[in-house]
């Protein structure tokens, strides 16, 4: 009888261990399955916090390639600028020292063709051949000179122009019509480049 009580006894204790047991599996499997929930949401959160990381660090690498572009194309044009500005200054002090040169000879050589006008003017009609020859050196003189940038100012009979004439004689004159315009030229006068060289001497009807 004694042996039967404890060999229930020991059944129950049996059991009531296994249920302990399967409650303590349930229970860790309860707690394993939350913290796999808990995983889970750390990891979805971490994930999506490193994308919009991802794309702010994209974004912040696109506007400096934009700036960086920017600055570039700015520096380059600044430099194409600078070029075509020394471009153009070499360019005129090239022209001016030329110019600078041919008027400094020029200015040697009006004299000259000076000289020649009035020895044109003074050769007796009989001297014929004498002429010819003085009238083609000073044409040739004057070829070279246009061919230099250097030319005559037109004056004869064409209005006064202070910047062009210089007025050492006057003649009265009744024609309005004629009035403050060039009457004689007394000494030729030329430009350089539509530069003044010499200005004309003129008489003007007044």
């Amino acid at each position: 009888m004694k042996e039967e009580v404890k060999n229930k006894e020991t059944k129950n204790n049996e059991a009531e261990q296994n249920k302990k047991e399967t409650q303590d599996l349930e229970g860790n499997s309860e707690e394993v399955a939350e913290e796999e929930v808990v995983e889970k949401e750390k990891e979805d959160t971490g994930g999506s916090a490193s994308e919009e990381q991802e794309e702010e660090e994209k974004k912040e690498e696109n506007q400096k390639q934009e700036k960086d572009s920017d600055e570039l194309n700015e520096r380059l044009l600044r430099l194409q600028a600078e070029f075509s500005n020394y471009k153009r200054r070499v360019e005129k002090e090239k022209k001016d020292l030329y110019i600078y040169g041919c008027e400094n000879l020029a200015k040697d050589l009006l004299p000259v063709i000076d000289n020649l006008e009035r020895a044109l003017e003074s050769v007796d009609e009989t001297e014929e051949g004498l002429s010819k020859g003085v009238k083609m050196v000073y044409d040739q003189t004057l070829e070279t000179l246009k061919k230099h940038g250097i030319q005559q100012i037109e004056a004869d009979g064409s209005p006064f122009d202070m910047n062009k004439h210089h007025a050492v004689m006057t003649e009265p004159c009744e024609d309005d019509a004629l009035k403050e315009t060039v009457a004689q030229v007394l000494q030729q006068g030329y430009t350089i480049e539509e530069r003044v060289l010499r200005p004309a001497m003129v008489k003007v009807y007044k």
